[in-house]
């Protein structure tokens, strides 16, 4: 039997128009022959002979697009499920660790500002700036 001329037993029944139970009591009974689970097509059309009435050829070919659709074609980027669910905890933890350097970060800025604000008037512009940078360099090591 040529493999591509096989059919699993639900499409055999779909394309023969009867149901599955159909087609395994045949199994069964010994009057359709099948070869792991799957049924040529020319012996189901032996038992129905509406199905030889399709065109020719065109089971061959939709046999054979199937055989070869994309989706049977494992992709080397497609991960199973729980990888993909660890990597999902992952990712949600680093967002929020980089939520809160950001929210650390805004309150640093924040502070700058007050302080700007703060020492603008009472020194002299050198002092000023020293102070800023003393200061930064605290909060930055305090952040990290």
């Amino acid at each position: 039997m040529k493999a591509n001329r096989l059919l699993d037993v639900s499409r055999a029944a779909r394309l023969a128009g009867v149901p599955r139970e159909e087609i395994q009591r045949l199994i069964a009974a010994g009057e359709l022959e099948a070869f792991e689970g799957k049924v040529d097509i020319d012996n189901l059309a032996s038992i129905y002979p509406e199905i030889g009435r399709r065109p020719a050829g065109m089971l061959e070919f939709v046999s054979q697009l199937k055989e070869d659709a994309m989706w049977k074609t494992p992709f080397p980027d497609v991960q199973d499920a729980a990888s993909l669910r660890g990597e999902l905890r992952q990712l949600r933890s680093e967002v929020a660790h980089h939520k809160q350097q950001a929210d650390s970060y805004r309150r640093i800025l924040t502070d700058i500002k007050g302080m700007l604000l703060d020492i603008q008037d009472k020194v002299d512009q050198k002092q000023r700036v020293q102070a800023v940078i003393k200061w930064l360099e605290r909060k930055l090591r305090e952040a990290s």
